[in-house]
């Protein structure tokens, strides 16, 4: 009496895996078997899929030169750019070096004494020859 109690169970459990391997087969292999396949349709699709491939092919290529043109000219902007830059840096450079001497010219005139003038002493405005305000603001001829 054990054995079929333990046997009804699995004999229910080996008839509805039967059932669903039956109708799992039938969907699978089953279904649309009564026609053929359609070539010509599969056939019509597969060329659709490629010329879709080709043309976004050439739209990519197209896309692709003018991107490597793009880059070509801003490198070109580029190495333009960085020499302009080391034009303008040297220039930077010749002008400090002419302000640094230009001050030392300037710190000489207002340190050092003119004839019957106490050291230290900034001259008057009047008594300075053109020499001497070489480089300040004061020289203003013509403006």
């Amino acid at each position: 009496m054990e054995k079929k109690r333990t046997m009804k169970p699995l004999f229910v459990f080996v008839l509805v895996i039967f059932a669903i391997g039956l109708g799992l087969g039938y969907y699978l292999w089953g279904i649309n078997r009564e026609r053929p396949p359609d070539y010509k349709k599969m056939l019509s699709k597969t060329i659709e899929y490629i010329s879709d491939i080709e043309n976004k092919k050439q739209e990519f290529s197209k896309e692709i030169n003018l991107l490597e043109k793009e880059i070509k000219t801003l490198k070109d902007e580029n190495s333009a750019l960085a020499s302009k830059s080391r034009e303008l840096e040297a220039r930077v450079d010749l002008l400090r070096q002419e302000n640094n001497r230009l001050k030392q010219k300037l710190s000489t005139v207002y340190t050092e004494p003119k004839k019957g003038q106490p050291p230290g002493e900034i001259p008057e405005k009047g008594n300075n020859t053109p020499q001497d305000n070489l480089g300040t603001p004061f020289t203003t001829r013509g403006q």
